[in-house]
């Protein structure tokens, strides 16, 4: 049985909306929205003039946070035309971050079972970009929890 929901709505039933109010109230600014991601990515990270991700502060962040984070620079620096690719290798990720080969690829695996990072070839690593804005909420909520 479906119920009718309309009568919940008295303004979508057989009332005619103004188109620009609709795009007003509805439109997103996609240039707002980038410059908003930049500065949260920002927050966590930075870049060198060669492309080299830089952590802000990397002893405040758990080791799956990091290599997160780290491949968020990494898309983001290739985007800047600092990188040739927007994947980075285990062993880039290792010498970068200062981890052992086997955590680093173990918390891999559990990054690609999340769905937030994905191999475009063998040995590579890269951020799923759509999942980005859900990886930088699960990692402040956990630098929240460590805090307090």
């Amino acid at each position: 049985m479906r119920l009718n929901t309309l009568h919940l709505y008295p303004g979508i039933a057989g009332i005619q909306m103004d188109p620009t109010e609709i795009k007003d109230a509805l439109m997103i600014d996609e240039s707002k929205l980038q410059q908003q991601m930049l500065s949260r990515v920002a927050a966590h990270l930075g870049f060198d003039s060669a492309g080299r991700v830089i952590i802000r502060n990397p002893m405040d962040y758990r080791q799956r946070d990091l290599i997160a984070l780290y491949l968020v620079g990494v898309k983001y620096a290739a985007a800047a035309g600092l990188r040739s690719s927007d994947a980075a290798s285990l062993s880039e990720l290792c010498e970068a971050l200062g981890l052992q080969n086997s955590l680093v690829a173990a918390r891999l695996s559990d990054l690609r079972a999340e769905g937030k990072v994905e191999s475009p070839n063998r040995g590579e690593s890269r951020v799923v970009a759509g999942r980005i804005p859900w990886t930088l909420n699960e990692i402040d909520e956990a630098m929240k929890k460590t805090i307090q």
